[in-house]
């Protein structure tokens, strides 16, 4: 009975609850799901993409991100291990009920049920699997870096202040797009921070918030403009809102109005 449950989905049962022209596809899916392939990460991934040198430059840097890594498997790993126990037991508890049940239709829906659950418990098997051997490859890296957990806080906190300054280095558009100014001058210093303003602003150009504080300013200057031409015509005795209503035979060349008391 138990070979049976746990092959359920098999290439034959697959094959009565879909077209025709997919059975092929169908077969093959179930074959592959046999040959067991690993969910995890690779030592590769984890450790150019994930762990890159680009993003985490210094051991602390590595030190930090793989505590959160170690923490996040740890919990993930309880849970998933609660779980799987869980569907054992109500795989457990639909036996019982098999046992018992003389329909045959009921029966069969127990079947499915307990099938449903196997399934469910085999790829919660295969996700701890693939957590433990990501899991393994972070305290190898934990067992070069985990030095800087005995330091003290202030040499700590030295180490952080350079991780920080080396990353900006690495990806110095994006911390400057997003944490702007201030955090560049607080990693670089002032000098250094000029320095590579000028050649940013030579090579590539201005920040989208630097052009758009450059439009206000440009758009500011015009409405002073304006305001300030406004002023001058109310000080010759036009307002500008009635100086279209104004002939232009009445208009002087600098638009001052030559209405006459006797013609108003």
């Amino acid at each position: 009975m138990d070979h049976q449950l746990q092959d359920y989905l098999d290439s034959q049962k697959i094959s009565q609850c879909i077209p025709e022209e997919f059975q092929r596809v169908a077969q093959a899916l179930a074959a592959f799901a046999q040959r067991g392939h690993s969910a995890a990460m690779t030592p590769v991934q984890l450790e150019h993409f994930l762990l890159n040198k680009v993003e985490f430059p210094t051991d602390f840097g590595r030190y930090q991100q793989v505590i959160l890594e170690l923490d996040k498997r740890y919990f993930d790993v309880c849970d998933l291990v609660a779980r799987l126990e869980e569907a054992t037991y109500k795989i457990r508890l639909i036996k019982k009920e098999m046992d018992k049940e003389e329909d045959d239709d009921k029966r069969r829906l127990l079947e499915i049920k307990a099938a449903r659950k196997m399934l469910a418990a085999k790829s919660l098997r295969r996700r701890i699997t693939a957590l433990l051997q990501e899991t393994n490859f972070f305290l190898q890296v934990w067992d070069r870096v985990g030095y800087i957990d005995e330091l003290p806080p202030e040499e700590k906190h030295k180490l952080e202040l350079d991780f920080w300054a080396r990353k900006a280095m690495n990806m110095p558009d994006t911390f400057e797009q997003r944490y702007g100014e201030e955090f560049m001058i607080a990693a670089w210093g002032k000098d250094k921070y000029d320095m590579y303003l000028q050649a940013r602003r030579k090579m590539l150009g201005l920040l989208p918030r630097e052009l758009a504080r450059l439009q206000a300013l440009q758009q500011g200057e015009q409405c002073e403009s304006k305001l300030q031409a406004s002023e001058e015509m109310c000080d010759g005795g036009i307002l500008p809102s009635k100086l279209a209503n104004v002939p232009t035979s009445q208009k002087g060349e600098q638009g001052e109005s030559t209405l006459q008391p006797g013609n108003r």
